[in-house]
């Protein structure tokens, strides 16, 4: 036997073993097959494998293992806590007996598998049994001896042509004793652990040293550097270790800031002489801010006074040609120079009052020209009538639209509505054109300051908006019967078009993603049902609504009816239908700079009928056999070139899913590039918009004739007092007129005709 480093070596030069410090290693047969394996789980913990030396096994067959030719390769296994077996595979008396070692016990067997003996580890449990009374000596093979005296005491005596390792394979633990068995009991009766152990002041001092080591890397002191540098570190801490305590500062104000803020405002107060007939100690401001009646005398004539020249007039409030005060207009224009308004920040800028509308704060509309929507407020305030003035002003106002608001200045209900009046009062004064026009985009859309076209008249334009303070006097409610605020009454030609409240105050009822709205222009029965079978699955996620007609005529009348509410988004323009209904499509619905709905062409390729396939083939897909939109493919798929020209893109039928996603995206597309968003900022009650088209409205009601009521001064009874009529009881929700009353009415009749 020769040894070489580490490694025991056979003398035939093959390795014996080779173990490490921590017990882990391999032991070997001459033949090079592996007999002992160790591998470490703890510090102090290993398990242990123990092979016969045999050819390596392959994959058991059933017929070998029932008979027992197999001959078994491990023959011994055991964990860190002694759990495991080993089996006798010598030719002695013992051969074939296996011992079984488990968490609780262990047993032993012979060769015929019948248990000889059993026991527990825990000897005070119940039926603990009876361990073997002297060593047990299990010969593993020729080469391998276990000996077991108790699962803490077990070995395997390696023996193989004069190389000899014993292996302890026992269970072992950190502690085998309890920590009370070391105890010392005091005096008082307290055990004290003899062990050792860390204090309190031991580990809070040994985080300090800690701390201060790190400390120290972060920050190092003179000390603990070189010499090459510790004379530089040094001088700047000489320098500046006392800078902390030499320049500190206070968060609060020196102790004088009371008496000079108190003799600034006594400077500033002007003084009031007395009266003469005053009597007892004066209390408070009364040593400074009264004067005798000689100093205030004195100071009226000019002449100098030693009393009044301490006591009385600053010298900015003072007027350098009679000696004394400034006149009023003087003094507050020099009060303000001396105390100008602070500049306001930019978070003021951008959020002060930006959510209320009882103020006129920067705000406006997000446009290209305006992105951020912080233009400054373009409202102009409604001219103030008095109620005793209305009935002339009507008089006078036969030609235009005369629009008054009766409200108060201390609801703030009214203080919305005049804030939606004035925002729209400024509109109006941007155009600076007399007339109102039909469109209401127009209006809202504010135009640059250098775009405006004149300067704004009232007296002369097609609308004039004014109000009336219902606080001043009952005149207004008593006399034409107005019984709530705000009130807004329309005349026209000294008659009345329309008295309300434009329901009420705003109310928002979007929200989320808007909706799209398509107009579905299909005269095919089949077609129909397909195509709005698709549509009806995108209905129930939120993301579209629809109205179906059957030819060009119908899609003008409807689109008619929604003129006041949402427009249409897509416009859906089947094959089957005329050329004549592709004419009004494209001239009613086609905008030429880029506005309007989408216009989509549904062409019918089914099958090869018409020659399908080969119109298929020229098509150019812009998303592969969903859509296209060059003029070439749209020619091919459409009925008619009058059909291909009407459309701005063609999709083919029937209409599925992935069509109405495409065209989704299309269309939230195309209104990001026309600066429209894709919330859902819909509102009811009077807005801008709503009160812009009323304007409209009524104005061109007022010109047909179409009045509600007689002249002004019979207007409460003729009118059936419409002042009674409450914000929420009437208003126009995208272009449909919703009254309770009116629903009431008509729910009446409908249960008088159902009921016999």
């Amino acid at each position: 036997m020769s040894e070489k480093g580490a490694q025991v070596i056979y003398p035939n030069g093959q390795k014996a073993f080779s173990f490490l410090c921590d017990g882990s290693g391999f032991a070997y047969y001459p033949s090079g097959r592996p007999c002992i394996c160790v591998s470490t789980v703890s510090t102090y913990q290993n398990r242990f494998f123990f092979y016969d030396d045999a050819p390596t096994p392959v994959t058991p067959k059933l017929s070998e293992v029932a008979a027992g030719k197999l001959k078994e390769h491990l023959l011994c296994a055991l964990d860190e806590y002694f759990i495991g077996y080993a089996v006798d595979k010598s030719k002695g008396k013992m051969s074939g007996t296996r011992c079984v070692f488990t968490k609780t016990g262990a047993l032993i067997a012979n060769s015929d598998g019948v248990i000889e003996s059993q026991w527990k580890w825990d000897r005070s449990s119940q039926n603990a049994g009876v361990p073997p009374s002297s060593t047990l000596v299990l010969k593993l093979n020729d080469c391998l001896t276990l000996t077991f005296n108790d699962r803490s005491n077990a070995s395997v005596h390696f023996s193989c042509e004069g190389i000899v390792k014993d292996i302890d394979v026992g269970m072992k633990v950190r502690r085998t004793s309890n920590y009370l068995d070391n105890a010392e009991k005091e005096i008082s009766g307290r055990l004290v652990l003899n062990m050792p152990h860390t204090t309190l002041a031991q580990r809070q001092e040994e985080f300090s040293m800690a701390m201060k080591t790190k400390r120290d890397i972060l920050n190092p002191r003179s000390e603990n550097l070189g010499e090459s540098v510790r004379f530089i570190v040094k001088g700047l801490e000489d320098n500046f270790d006392d800078y902390a305590d030499t320049h500190s500062t206070t968060r609060y104000l020196e102790p004088s800031w009371k008496s000079e803020s108190l003799s600034r405002t006594r400077s500033e107060l002007p003084c009031i002489p007395l009266a003469g007939t005053e009597s007892g100690p004066s209390k408070g401001f009364g040593d400074s801010l009264y004067i005798t009646p000689e100093s205030f005398a004195a100071s009226q004539s000019g002449l100098d006074s030693p009393t009044f020249q301490s006591d009385g007039i600053p010298d900015h409030l003072r007027d350098p040609k009679t000696n004394g005060f400034k006149n009023n207009f003087e003094i507050s224009n020099t009060l303000r120079d001396h105390n100008p308004m602070l500049p306001r920040s930019q978070a003021l800028k951008i959020s002060s009052g930006r959510y209320s509308s009882d103020l006129p704060i920067p705000g406006g509309r997000v446009t290209s020209k305006n992105p951020t929507g912080m233009s400054e407020c373009r409202r102009r305030p409604l001219e103030v009538i008095k109620a005793n003035d209305l009935p002339d002003l009507v008089q006078r106002s036969a030609s235009q639209l005369l629009v008054v608001f009766c409200v108060r200045e201390d609801d703030s209900a009214c203080r919305r509505a005049v804030g939606v009046a004035e925002s729209v009062n400024g509109m109006l004064a941007a155009r600076g054109t007399a007339s109102l026009g039909i469109n209401v985009d127009d209006i809202l859309t504010f135009p640059p300051h250098n775009q405006l076209s004149g300067v704004y008249d009232e007296s002369r334009s097609e609308c004039r908006l004014v109000r009336v303070d219902m606080s001043e006097s009952r005149t207004v409610a008593d006399k034409y019967k107005v019984r709530t605020a705000p009130f807004i009454l329309f005349f026209y030609g000294g008659r009345t078009v329309y008295g309300g409240t434009l329901g009420g105050s705003a109310l928002k009822v979007g929200g989320g993603i808007r909706q799209l709205k398509i107009l579905l222009v299909e005269p095919n029965f089949s077609d129909q049902m397909k195509t709005e079978g698709v549509l009806t699955k995108q209905r129930h996620l939120g993301r579209l609504s629809w109205d179906l007609v059957m030819s060009g005529t119908e899609a003008v009348l409807r689109s008619q009816a929604c003129l006041n509410g949402e427009p249409y988004d897509i416009v859906m323009l089947s094959e089957a239908c005329t050329q004549e209904d592709a004419s009004v499509i494209d001239r009613v619905f086609k905008d030429a700079k880029g506005g309007g709905p989408l216009i989509v062409g549904l062409a019918s390729v089914y099958g090869d009928s018409v020659g399908s396939y080969a119109r298929l083939s020229t098509v150019s897909w812009e998303v592969p056999n969903l859509f296209c939109r060059d003029a070439q493919s749209k020619r091919a798929l459409m009925a008619s070139d009058r059909h291909a020209a009407a459309v701005h893109i063609v999709c083919t039928k029937p209409l599925k899913t992935a069509h109405i996603e495409c065209i989704y995206d299309l269309v939230k597309e195309r209104n990001r590039k026309l600066g429209e968003s894709d919330k859902d900022d819909r509102s009811v009650g009077m807005t801008q918009r709503a009160l812009v088209t009323s304007l409209i409205r009524y104005l061109g009601e007022g010109r047909r004739g179409e009045f509600i009521g007689g002249d002004l001064a019979s207007l409460g009874t003729s009118a059936k007092e419409l002042g009674s009529t409450l914000p929420g009881q009437e208003t126009t929700y995208f272009g449909t007129t919703l009254n309770k009353a009116a629903m009431r009415q008509t729910s009446n009749q409908m249960q008088t005709q159902i009921v016999p």
